[in-house]
């Protein structure tokens, strides 16, 4: 089953929605609605949701990922200083 296309959760299932966007990437008919209704939904209802097959690559994640850690890890003035 697409997940685009799938319901999304209620807040009661304590899981998050899954967001495909390969069948945007794809050209598939109707995909874009039916992402942009998937996001709306889960966003309303969730709050929350993972994207896939979006195409970023898995090094880049990570390597923002490691940033993120490192700049949390400083103290708190250093981050306060960036503004």
């Amino acid at each position: 089953m697409n997940a685009a296309l799938a319901p999304a959760p209620t807040a009661t299932t304590n899981r998050l929605p899954i967001i495909d966007l390969g069948p945007c990437f794809a050209g598939e008919p109707g995909a874009f609605e039916a992402t942009a209704r998937a996001i709306g939904e889960a966003s309303e209802t969730i709050g929350f949701y993972f994207v896939i097959n979006h195409g970023i690559p898995q090094s880049l994640i990570d390597a923002t990922l490691a940033e993120a850690r490192r700049f949390h890890s400083l103290p708190l003035e250093r981050k306060m200083a960036v503004q």
